[in-house]
């Protein structure tokens, strides 16, 4: 809301549709800020108040002479060009003058009143139950005055710099409901990076706007995963990169601004390199510091959204500043090396993740026993595609590949992309019988009774032989069908003609 009268002067015609305005004002009067919100105050023809408001997006000044019927004096002229455009002509000053004067149109001071950006601490006026989806306090509204000021110190934060956004996984469907949204919100599976979400008809401004064709504006919290206020709107399936934020700031530089160097324009050499997203620059401008955000794109923005700067692939960071940045004062750099995040496949933070395909093992229960039933392994998992895999003679086949062994109740999928796999599989529940029993050697073939119907999957044979290499230079058994074997060497006995004793463990699959 408008206030007091400022310090400055309205100097010549403004024209509508213009993003510029003039002023002036005397030498020793604090220079306004970027960012600063000022209204320009007339009378209209009905003789009403009105306002026309503005906020400095950039600004210039210069000391200029200029004369009167006393002689010459001097004033500071102030070119300020705003975030938005005037919506009509106004009329200031046509010559500056020494003295004080009541000009048509005043620049007026503001104040924010009842802004997001204010936080209080009000008592509540209902006891709160578990559950509840309400709060009840005695008034939203708070005392923007001094003794409403608290000092707090901070322990175990940062001193500066913005938070990294991490992308996490691959660029995906992150809502996958299409309906028509009365009023409310839209709620992602997983938060996501600035500037990739991807609505129909809407633009993701990368600075918490979702902005379409016809003006409309959508707030969404990247890191929540939330789109906020959707009234009278078609949403279909919604695409972004899923991400993380996190802050990390390990290395940081300072360039000193000198009357020598001091301009708008500046290029660093940043060693190690910087991650995406990880870079964020202050300056101090009129005696108040302003920060820029790195992005995941490699862009630099100030706080309205608007791009100051890149970072290039080989580490140089270009920066334009909206306003000559205080003599005496330093380009403070801040950023994270791109060693200190990797994908799955070793690549630099930011870049596509690839799923990996990935081998496991896994093992069944030991209660009730660890043995599996044939034929009964069931698995599915969802990759963007529902899948599914069953065992087969041992074997693992469908969607992925791999092997079970029954009798260990292990299986051992192979190029499974599952973040959550799902199985089932029957198990025999009967205690297993140990028993030694007599093995019949006919040549080449070995015969031996277990004494009872053995249940498909679920025997193991352990049996140590003797064999004279002399006699077989390649040992090939064949043990019958249904039976695999693993050869191992127990001992050598060197007194012995050449002698080595085996010992084989099978198990059916």
């Amino acid at each position: 809301n408008p206030t007091i009268a400022s310090r400055m002067t309205l100097l010549g015609t403004q024209r509508r549709n213009s993003r510029l305005v003039q002023t002036y004002q005397s030498l020793d009067a604090p220079l306004p800020l970027v960012g600063e919100r000022y209204a320009l105050g007339y009378v209209d023809a009905n003789k009403q108040q009105q306002f026309e408001y503005f906020r400095i997006d950039k600004l210039t000044h210069s000391i200029q002479t200029f004369e009167d019927d006393k002689g010459t004096f001097q004033v500071r002229v102030i070119e300020m060009e705003t975030q938005n455009a005037l919506s009509l002509d106004l009329q200031g000053v046509k010559s500056p003058s020494r003295t004080q004067i009541s000009p048509a149109v005043e620049v007026l001071k503001t104040q924010v009143s009842d802004s997001g950006k204010y936080y209080g601490v009000r008592p509540i006026k209902k006891e709160l139950k578990q559950g509840a989806v309400e709060i009840n306090v005695d008034t939203i509204f708070e005392k923007l005055i001094p003794t409403s000021t608290v000092s707090t110190a901070l322990a175990d934060d940062w001193a500066s710099g913005k938070p990294l956004w991490i992308p996490t996984a691959p660029r995906r469907v992150v809502y996958a409901g299409s309906a028509y949204v009365s009023d409310g919100n839209v709620y992602f599976d997983t938060g996501v990076l600035p500037t990739s979400v991807e609505l129909t008809g809407w633009v993701d401004d990368g600075s918490g706007s979702l902005k379409n064709s016809n003006g409309e504006i959508l707030q969404i919290d990247y890191a929540k995963g939330v789109i906020y206020g959707v009234k009278n709107q078609q949403i279909g399936r919604i695409y972004a990169t899923p991400a993380v934020k996190y802050q990390n700031y390990a290395y940081s530089a300072t360039s000193p601004i000198k009357e020598t160097n001091q301009s708008t324009e500046f290029a660093l050499l940043l060693r190690p390199m910087p991650a995406r997203g990880s870079v964020g620059v202050s300056y101090r401008a009129g005696g108040q510091w302003y920060e820029l955000t790195g992005y995941s794109d490699n862009s630099l923005h100030d706080e309205t959204g608007e791009v100051r700067g890149e970072i290039t692939t080989s580490g140089s960071l270009k920066i334009s500043l909206p306003v000559l940045p205080d003599v005496g004062s330093g380009l403070l750099v801040s950023w994270s090396p791109d060693g200190f995040y990797k994908t799955l496949g070793d690549k630099m933070a930011g870049s596509v993740i690839a799923p990996q395909p990935m081998s496991s093992a896994v093992r069944l229960p030991e209660i009730p026993v660890p043995r599996l039933k044939p034929s009964t392994l069931r698995l599915s998992w969802h990759d963007g595609t529902p899948r599914t895999a069953q065992d087969s003679n041992g074997s693992i086949t469908g969607a992925c590949g791999g092997y079970v062994h029954y009798g260990e109740g292990r299986f051992y999928p192979t190029n499974l992309n599952a973040a959550v796999l799902d199985w089932t599989a029957e198990q025999y529940i009967a205690q297993s019988e140990r028993k030694s029993v007599e093995v019949k050697a006919n040549g080449t073939r070995m015969t031996l009774s277990a004494g009872a119907k053995v249940a498909k999957g679920s025997l193991k044979i352990s049996l140590p032989i003797g064999i004279r290499v002399e006699e077989v230079e390649k040992l090939s058994e064949s043990i019958s069908s249904g039976v695999s074997s693993s050869v191992a060497t127990v001992s050598t006995t060197p007194s012995a003609p050449r002698k080595k004793f085996y010992a084989f463990t099978a198990s059916t699959i």
